[in-house]
């Protein structure tokens, strides 16, 4: 069983730099507190000492392989040099390229230090991310995250032929008669969406009409309701609630009931019909145990074992 996806982090043994940043990075795919059971596996380049490229390899134990090449000084002093094996470091990069490309798989070049890149002028026509240009070495981190995290879902996306088909589907939940209360923070945000996706992949609350019922549940993995409270709040009839739950019983789609809301939303409680709904999705990792291996570059495991291992 493969991996859904995998990241592979290239860089020179010798830098310091792109080895932290990597180790950043690792991090935020498995031990951010704000995304736990993300667990992305990570590959990191073998060192075995010499300061000698190794054999270039796109890892094979994902469907979908993001390669990230950490490119800094030191990896583009070492691209002309010559080597004992007599393939320099350039040389490593450009063949990395062409194996992931025609894996089908995504180079991500990031360039760490202002003449870092390209490393090799084959690669001159590769887009790379100008981290450099950040002050500062944590929000420079932070960027490659976003970017990082941005294609993950990319590579996670419904349509394999097509790179820039919008992977997910947004639901915004809002109360409805905020819309036109100001600064209208909802009414812009769906005019941004509206102007600059290509296709609706958002879904407005407000599309739903009080009282109505879901049409369709395929594709949805939870379900959230609940009334309005405060001063101003609408009372919500019980059957709209119960109808709601029914369908998602019937098609086994996770059902939480917030509340009943009103006025007084402790007072009025969350039992519908002598019990509390709180179901939840079942969160499955995403990437099952395997061997794992801590490489001398890497002081933050879990690594995937390179080829030789």
């Amino acid at each position: 069983m493969k991996f859904p996806v995998l990241v592979q982090f290239e860089f020179h043994p010798a830098s310091k730099e792109a080895a932290a940043a990597a180790e950043y990075l690792h991090d935020v795919l498995n031990a951010d507190p704000a995304v736990p059971g993300l667990q992305i596996p990570t590959y990191f380049t073998p060192d075995d000492g010499s300061g000698e490229p190794p054999e270039p390899r796109v890892a094979t134990e994902a469907d979908r392989v993001l390669v990230v090449l950490l490119a800094d000084d030191h990896l583009a002093t070492a691209a002309r040099k010559p080597t004992k094996s007599g393939t320099t470091w350039g040389e490593y990069a450009t063949k990395l390229r062409s194996l992931t490309e025609a894996a089908g798989h995504r180079f991500m070049p990031v360039q760490l230090t202002e003449d870092a890149w390209p490393v090799d002028t084959r690669l001159s026509d590769t887009n790379f991310l100008r981290a450099w240009a950040i002050n500062g070495v944590d929000e420079r981190h932070k960027l490659i995250a976003r970017r990082l995290v941005h294609l993950l879902i990319r590579r996670l996306r419904p349509r394999t032929d097509n790179e820039n088909a919008p992977p997910v589907t947004i639901f915004l939940s809002h109360t409805k008669m905020d819309l036109e209360h100001e600064p209208r923070v909802v009414k812009a945000l769906l005019a941004h969406l509206t102007a600059t996706q290509p296709e609706k992949t958002w879904f407005d609350s407000g599309d739903i009409s009080t009282g109505s019922r879901f049409v369709d549940l395929r594709g949805i993995d939870w379900v959230i309701v609940g009334g309005e409270s405060g001063p101003r709040s609408r009372p919500m009839d019980s059957a709209w609630v119960t109808e709601i739950r029914d369908q998602c019983l019937a098609a086994r789609v996770p059902f939480f009931f917030k509340q009943w809301g009103g006025t007084n939303k402790k007072k009025a409680g969350k039992l519908l019909e002598g019990r509390i709904w709180n179901e939840m999705p079942r969160l499955v990792p995403a990437a099952p145990a395997k061997p794992t291996r801590r490489l001398p570059i890497a002081r933050t495991g879990p690594c995937l074992p390179d080829a030789a291992t």
